[in-house]
């Protein structure tokens, strides 16, 4: 058995299985998040699964719920790409993604004025928001307070990194 094959055959068993789930950890918003390594951009935990790179959550399923069928994604519920909890998974198409991405504010269609014109419905606010890493929508007041909990309870057990996002 060549090497190759034999991490492969090493990342099916219950050592790989472990090794796994060691490497998340649960926040208070229920997520189980990948805390190795992580794609830019979106944040999705990578890491290479049967000799090809993957994401973490894709690597969850299968070792919770067994294979992907071919054409089928991964998806969240919770909307946390580090996100790997298998209770916020779930199986649907590219349709399925982005008609769940309407539905939760998180893509924005464009619209048409009333000479037929395409007007987006993107803001500059919305663009800065999305380059810091925030939410688009405009959040309920208990999300708000729920967010602000858990943020100084963040900062709190890590005052390091309040300086560094303050620019200090």
């Amino acid at each position: 058995m060549t090497s190759r094959r034999r991490v492969a055959a090493e990342r099916t068993g219950e050592k790989f299985r472990v090794w796994f789930w060691n490497q998340t950890e649960c926040k208070l918003s229920g997520c189980r998040e990948w805390m190795r390594c992580r794609t830019s951009g979106f944040c999705y935990g990578k890491l290479s699964y049967g000799g090809v790179v993957t994401h973490a959550h894709r690597v969850a399923w299968i070792l919770s719920r067994g294979p992907i069928p071919d054409g089928l994604w991964v998806l969240h519920r919770c909307d946390n790409p580090p996100c790997v909890e298998p209770a916020h998974l779930f199986l649907g198409t590219q349709t399925t993604n982005m008609r769940d991405a309407v539905n939760k504010g998180r893509l924005v269609l464009p619209h048409f004025d009333a000479t037929g014109i395409v007007r987006s419905a993107t803001t500059r606010a919305r663009i800065s928001a999305a380059r810091r890493g925030r939410v688009s929508y405009i959040p309920t007041e208990e999300q708000r307070r729920a967010k602000s909990d858990i943020l100084k309870a963040y900062y709190a057990a890590h005052p390091r990194q309040r300086r560094q996002a303050n620019g200090r």
